[in-house]
């Protein structure tokens, strides 16, 4: 087995990343933390049982998962909060460089995703873990052969799915150091926390883009529901893996919604809002403001 280097997805919260990880973790070549190598990673062999993966999905013929997922059967794809925050002790709460980096995390990390690459007979590693976006460049010192794909979506879903969710109100946000509760105790609306997040996060990972040249893909959640084999085939193209067409068969065409967009849902004054603070960026992305 000849590995390929590690592929890892970036993108904030609600942008589509896990989404994507969904649909290649059921490529035959792609391994992946699970909930229980996440748990116990200092047992080598525990990727052993990611073959024992079961096939239960969602009505987009998607296996969705969450960072703190804790089903304990059967193994899915997670993050790996434990894996880089516990036993790699890699930072998390603020934005780092390759300055601040150990030869441990270092040997830890590259050892740990080895492992699962060995054991599960698979040379494609991919992962979505949240906070690598603000140790990027750790993680481009880590693994300087990696590949990346950075998952971009209207910033107008992002925020206000967000803001629905059970975990916004104790959200802890990595570029200010405070969390949603403190922001709104200031008195400032909830929706330009989780714009400026938005907005944030796609800086600090296309800041780098040039650094990483062909190596960085960037790739929209719109296509990814509206063209999704077409946005995988790309996907693999660039992680270097060639085409399963069994695998590529039981992906749907095309991907419904779980939740109903933006503009139907999100109040006329907070999108006006959003509009106002957020435009050039929408701009830039080619996102109409409407």
């Amino acid at each position: 087995m000849q590995r390929r280097p590690p592929l890892f997805i970036l993108g904030e919260s609600r942008s589509g990343k896990s989404l994507l990880v969904s649909l290649l973790a059921r490529h035959p070549q792609t391994c992946w933390f699970s909930q229980w190598s996440d748990r116990y990673p200092q047992v080598p062999m525990l990727p052993l049982l990611n073959r024992f993966r079961s096939e239960q999905l969602d009505a987009n013929g998607v296996f969705h998962t969450r960072p703190d997922d804790s089903r304990p059967w059967p193994p899915h794809p997670v993050e790996g909060v434990r894996i880089y925050h516990d036993y790699c002790r890699l930072v998390y709460d603020r934005q780092v460089n390759e300055e601040t980096l150990t030869e441990k995390q270092t040997r830890r990390l590259r050892r740990v995703i080895a492992n699962h690459c060995f054991w599960t007979g698979r040379p494609l590693f991919i992962n979505d873990q949240s906070a690598n976006i603000q140790r990027l460049r750790q993680m481009m010192a880590i693994f300087p052969e990696a590949r990346f794909i950075h998952v971009i979506r209207d910033g107008r879903d992002v925020a206000w799915e967000m803001m629905q969710r059970s975990w916004w109100e104790e959200a802890q946000f990595w570029w200010r150091g405070l969390k949603t509760r403190a922001w709104k105790k200031a008195g400032r609306q909830p929706l330009l926390l989780a714009g400026l997040h938005w907005k944030i996060s796609i800086e600090t990972v296309r800041a780098q883009a040039a650094v990483l040249g062909p190596r960085y893909l960037e790739i929209r959640y719109e296509a990814l529901i509206k063209q999704t084999r077409e946005t995988l085939l790309a996907a693999t193209a660039h992680a270097q893996i060639a085409v399963d067409g069994h695998w590529l068969n039981t992906v749907p065409r095309q991907i419904n919604r779980l939740t109903p967009p933006w503009h139907e849902t999100m109040p006329q004054c907070q999108q006006l809002l959003f509009n106002e603070r957020f435009g050039r960026t929408l701009d830039a992305l080619g996102y109409k403001r409407q």
